[in-house]
């Protein structure tokens, strides 16, 4: 994965935006860690997996630190011994790696404003037919809500496709 110039850091109490601290507020927004421009990352598709029994979808985008699996981590290099942690606290039993299918999202939320992007509907209004993947829409992409929103352009400028996760539906 390469990474890009830090544009935002969001973490904690207050976030620093440049020289001025913003409250965190711990809302979807909260959670973006870093913001970068579409000069700085190339986005490839990521596999993740999902778990048949409670849903769990692992990404190695962010691994499970809190596991001993570091971010970057893919599936398949994951130790035999692997179990669903959700399934595992639930009592559901131990669903290792057989237990998961491959999953490929179709609709990706931007975590500043929560609008989504839809693959089957696309943004026609915008020259993006529908049935356009989120990873082939161009690397200048911006959140279409977030653009229009001048309290947002001014407080957190442009959100590009970085900014934007995986909705699991």
């Amino acid at each position: 994965m390469k990474w890009g110039t830090l544009k935002y850091w969001y973490h904690g109490a207050s976030h620093n935006q440049g020289e001025r601290p913003v409250p965190c507020d711990k809302s979807l927004r909260c959670q973006l860690a870093i913001i970068f421009s579409p000069e700085d990352v190339s986005l490839t598709a990521v596999k993740r997996y999902k778990c048949v029994i409670c849903g769990y979808i692992y990404s190695p985008l962010r691994g499970e630190p809190h596991n001993g699996i570091p971010e970057g981590t893919e599936f398949d290099d994951l130790p035999d011994t692997y179990v669903c942690p959700i399934c595992g606290m639930q009592g559901k039993g131990r669903i290792g790696k057989g237990g998961f299918d491959e999953w490929v999202p179709t609709k990706y939320i931007c975590s500043v404003c929560g609008y989504v992007y839809d693959q089957k509907r696309g943004e026609p209004h915008r020259g993006i037919p529908a049935g356009t993947p989120f990873e082939e829409l161009p690397d200048d992409y911006t959140c279409p809500v977030c653009a229009l929103d001048p309290k947002i352009s001014k407080s957190y400028g442009k959100v590009f496709k970085q900014g934007f996760e995986p909705l699991n539906l």
